[in-house]
């Protein structure tokens, strides 16, 4: 949401649920109770799901597998979020070899409980609204989600509002829902539903 800038100098103040809040001039009521701090809006881009999954969770329970021919040098950051899925969540998960993909073919990292995964890195802001476009595709055929291993450099805001963005532009088309698992210094920190 872009930032608005009012004349503070002219307003009223009025009393929303108990709690009092200035209004100025050319603001409307819902930005003043944001700007306030004193109430907590949800955001409707997305749905906060992170106790849905820990109360489903069998941490440690489970299997971690590789597919023949995986190359566990090649693929560390992948081995290592697999791990804390499980330590946190548990379930069986199979690390997908991508070695013999061809050129311009999607192929998940994971498949877990079932389902597709992809684990995305991004180092900078930029490369993020392209590896969720690209993690779309990679899971299309039996949604699970994607992993965003979220650096310092990004926050989470604009992780919502890029994944938001490319959900609606790309992502309804191929799947009901899509789930991100945000992992930010090694552990689960969030999960976030994107849907119809």
């Amino acid at each position: 949401m872009a930032k608005q800038n009012y004349d503070n100098s002219i307003g009223v103040w009025r009393t929303i649920s108990g709690r009092r809040i200035f209004i100025m001039y050319g603001q409307d009521l819902s930005d003043a109770m944001i700007n306030s701090g004193k109430f907590k809006i949800k955001d409707k881009r997305y749905k906060d799901v992170t106790k849905e999954y820990f109360e489903e969770a069998t941490p440690g329970r489970g299997n971690i597998d590789k597919e023949q021919g995986y190359i566990d040098e090649n693929n560390e950051k992948e081995i290592n979020v697999a791990k804390i899925l499980h330590k946190e969540l548990g379930g069986d998960i199979f690390l997908i070899n991508d070695n013999n993909r061809k050129e311009g073919q999607h192929i998940p990292d994971y498949k877990w409980n079932e389902a597709l995964w992809d684990l995305k890195s991004p180092e900078k802001i930029r490369s993020l609204d392209k590896r969720i476009q690209t993690g779309i595709h990679q899971i299309e055929k039996a949604p699970g989600g994607i992993v965003v291993n979220l650096p310092k450099t990004i926050t989470f805001d604009e992780m919502v509002e890029i994944t938001h963005k490319r959900w609606l532009s790309t992502g309804r088309k191929f799947m009901s829902s899509l789930d991100i698992i945000i992992i930010q210094n090694g552990k689960i920190s969030r999960i976030v539903r994107f849907d119809k």
